[in-house]
């Protein structure tokens, strides 16, 4: 498997081959290919859905969807997700994992933490995480990362799990559209000349699946806390009861964002609520 973040110097100044995009091409790439089963398809209306579809039909842990386009991407709490032809990676991870279902919090955390380091190493850029599923580069969002799932009747175990990732890895010609205009990024790389989107997909899958095959172990909760550019900063977190105002200090073993208030009391926040958008304006400069 990838060293993570060790890779970093060699892996930047690499040279990027032709601009091919295929299910062979990304397989070739992969450290472990027998773990997945990559297919790559022109376009799709989200490729959640179809793994999911995929999956409910029996698709085994590993196959892995990945268009060249979503008509309809989508991201937490029922938010679009930009996906245009040819300038993104648009990849989902059908699983099958021992975890129980309250635990899907963890292949988000860790989506995020492979996506992030996947970046690094292959863009040589330095990224970091918004809690609890945004990647951004400076003050960007470039990746986002949307976990779904089907659980056993006796709600203890996951029939199988989706993880999407959704990397924007050059500006779209037509720019973006008004509603991310002022938080949308890319990593910058022109993916219409260059084989990165091959490259990118086959190094976040790698560095999936080395944090996949220890999940019960969270081996990833370190970095993660230290890839967290939201901890110390002043946030307005969103709840059932209003909006509180507070600094984050930590992050839990449950990856609960823990708040401190003017008062001086400690709150814990999950992942089902969220940032104020003005916390998007506390981004720190990478």
């Amino acid at each position: 498997m990838n060293s993570s973040m060790d890779d970093a110097p060699e892996q930047a100044g690499r040279t990027f081959g032709s601009a091919g995009f295929s299910s062979s091409s990304i397989a070739s790439l992969l450290k472990n290919q027998a773990v997945y089963d990559v297919r790559v398809l022109d376009s799709v209306d989200s490729t959640n859905s179809f793994a999911r579809n995929l999956a409910h039909e029996g698709a085994p842990e590993g196959t892995v969807v990945i268009a060249e386009e979503q008509t309809k991407g989508r991201g937490r709490r029922g938010h679009s997700f930009h996906s245009p032809a040819g300038t993104g990676l648009y990849m989902s991870i059908v699983l099958r994992p021992s975890i129980a279902p309250f635990q899907a919090y963890l292949l988000t955390c860790m989506a995020a933490v492979a996506v992030s380091r996947a970046a690094d190493r292959v863009c040589g850029c330095r990224t970091s995480i918004k809690w609890i599923n945004d990647v951004f580069l400076g003050q960007r969002k470039i990746a986002g990362i949307l976990t779904e799932g089907s659980s056993r009747s006796d709600g203890e175990r996951f029939e199988y799990a989706i993880v999407g990732m959704g990397v924007n890895v050059s500006d779209p010609a037509e720019g973006w559209p008004d509603d991310v205009l002022n938080r949308a990024g890319s990593l910058g790389v022109d993916s219409t000349t260059c084989d990165v989107r091959g490259v990118l997909a086959a190094a976040i899958l790698d560095e999936f699946w080395r944090l996949y095959e220890k999940l019960p172990e969270d081996t990833f909760h370190e970095e993660y806390r230290d890839r967290c550019f939201v901890l110390g900063s002043p946030v307005s977190v969103s709840t059932d009861g209003g909006i509180l105002s507070g600094v984050a200090v930590d992050l839990d073993d449950e990856y609960r964002l823990v708040v401190e208030t003017p008062e001086g009391e400690l709150r814990a926040f999950s992942n089902g609520e969220r940032l104020d958008a003005a916390a998007f304006d506390l981004v720190k400069e990478s």
